[in-house]
């Protein structure tokens, strides 16, 4: 019984650590949780994931913790950002996934139009 409250635990804080970065005290000690980052999909090692208010240009990150990724993507054309570091092929199987799979392009537009809703004018997605 105590193991499975302690992974229960577990995958709650994982939970936690990867959706909401942020809480707030409200009046009377109560918390609200601030989401920041929303995860759009996993592919294979490749996690795809949005966060709220971006600055410009539109973009999205993609992680691996296998390839030791950890890059921000232009949305329009799925280049990285400047003084972004990947690997050459990393970047083709992100361009050819996000090309081949138009509802999972579809699926990351609408999370990022749904977690950058103050868009800067100078953003041309």
């Amino acid at each position: 019984m105590e193991d499975k409250k302690s992974e229960l635990i577990s995958q709650l804080e994982d939970l936690l650590n990867r959706h909401f970065d942020n809480v707030r005290e409200l009046p009377k000690g109560k918390l609200e949780w601030i989401v920041t980052k929303a995860f759009v999909a996993q592919v294979n090692d490749m996690r795809i994931i949005v966060q709220s208010n971006n600055h410009p240009p539109a973009h999205f990150h993609v992680t691996s913790k296998q390839r030791n990724l950890n890059v921000r993507i232009d949305i329009t054309t799925f280049e990285p950002l400047e003084g972004e570091e990947a690997s050459r092929k990393d970047i083709q199987k992100i361009k050819i996934l996000l090309t081949r799979n138009p509802s999972l392009y579809k699926k990351l537009l609408e999370t990022y139009d749904r977690f950058n809703i103050s868009k800067n004018e100078n953003n041309d997605r």
